[in-house]
Order: structure tokens, then sequence, then C-alpha cells
């Protein structure tokens, strides 16, 4: 069960985010994401971002998000939207992928998924 974690020093291109790379076998991933999940629980930001209205985001330790490669973003997806509408069906959490970004060229997509703190954990 091992996993290698590295954090990207500078901010992903055109957000106000960090990233977290992790990389191993299924179980290590697992282990080290509910890890960071669990950190994230003890020590909230004490200077929360706003979102894009303007509003506190004091809801953020609620959240994950993943980056996809463009390429594989449709399999995710699911024809219309199917695989995401399953997913929110079969777990009640708020799944949203972002757009195809016009004004840069990037190579993800990012997906939030937002619930309860249980549907956080793997």
């Amino acid at each position: 069960m091992n996993a290698c974690t590295y954090v990207h020093g500078p901010l992903l291109s055109g957000t106000t985010e960090r990233v977290c790379l992790i990389i191993g076998s299924f179980d290590g991933v697992i282990t080290v994401h509910n890890y960071i999940m669990d950190r994230i629980m003890e020590k909230p930001d004490p200077n929360p971002n706003t979102t894009g209205e303007g509003r506190l985001n004091v809801e953020r330790h609620k959240q994950v998000k993943i980056l996809v490669p463009n390429s594989t973003a449709g399999m995710v997806i699911g024809k219309g939207g199917s695989y995401i509408q399953e997913i929110k069906e079969k777990t009640g959490a708020y799944v949203q992928i972002s757009q195809k970004s016009r004004e840069f060229n990037l190579l993800e997509r990012c997906i939030v998924v937002a619930g309860k703190l249980f549907m956080m954990y793997w």
C-alpha cells in the first residue's frame, strides 16, 4: 500500500488552487486522500477564499476537486451527462465538471465533488 504525494508550488493556472498529486496503488492513494481529508478537518482554513460572487466558501472542507485530462473528461461525464447523474443519484453528492476553458489553454478539467463529510472519504 504505497503512495507518493507531490504538492505543486504555484497556483493552478487560472485558479486560486494548489495541486496535490497522489500517485500509487489504489489502496495507497485512498489512504493518502483520507489522511489529507483528516488534516483539513483538524485545521480548517482560517482565511477561506470567496466564491465567484464574493461570498465566503465556508464549506470548502466538504469539497474535493479532481483534475482529469481533457481527453478523458467524456468518460467521467457520460453521454448527455449520464455518468455524472448516476454518481449524484447513488451518492447524494453534488458533482460538477468545469467547461473547457476559452481563456486559457488548459490540459485538464476540474471535477468538484461536494456533500456530507462521509462522502468525501473513499
